[in-house]
């Protein structure tokens, strides 16, 4: 991650690899021997304290990052997940695009894939993050035979309508909402 001010100059860089552990991936997302791509981040979102909201795919986390010191305040999901879970008991896989919305929850794609059976779903939690846990608020199943391969979003619109966008999908099924 790299902050530049109008200049070009760097005000902020965090590397991935100062900060987490290869083993940190499913192995199931390292399926090429050639290209090892053992983080996949996918979407960083500038939080309503300053700090950043980093999706890591082939972790199945969110990672919240200091943006002052580039510590990392807390891990959400995957092996490390720091969180208890209140109203979801199926944890995210391979998601993109977190966002902390305008009541202050975090919504998430859930791809769902390479965790059969997990459909693919439109997330928003309440995330307290002083006693770490995570409250299903919403969700949404389009289908739940559908998994989602790469890509996909969730955003709430001002009018609270939510817009999904289900990526690059496959459920014995030819179609691909995007």
């Amino acid at each position: 991650i790299q902050e530049q001010d109008a200049n070009k100059n760097v005000v902020f860089e965090w590397h991935c690899k100062d900060h987490f552990a290869i083993d940190d991936a499913y192995p199931f997302f390292l399926y090429s021997p050639v290209n090892v791509v053992w983080t996949h981040c996918n979407s960083i979102h500038l939080d309503d304290d300053g700090n950043i909201l980093l999706s890591v795919r082939h972790f199945s986390e969110v990672t919240k990052i200091n943006r002052t010191d580039s510590s990392i305040i807390w891990r959400f999901g995957g092996k490390h997940n720091e969180f208890t879970f209140l109203s979801d008991t199926t944890p995210f896989v391979g998601q993109h695009d977190v966002r902390r919305i305008a009541n202050g929850h975090i919504t998430i794609f859930d791809n769902g894939y390479f965790s059969a059976p997990h459909s693919t779903r439109a997330l928003e939690y309440a995330v307290d993050e002083v006693n770490k846990t995570a409250d299903l608020k919403w969700s949404y199943i389009y289908d739940s035979a559908m998994t989602s391969t790469a890509m996909g979003n969730v955003q709430r619109l001002w009018n609270g309508n939510t817009v999904i966008d289900y990526g690059l999908v496959s459920a014995n099924k030819n179609i691909c909402f995007t």
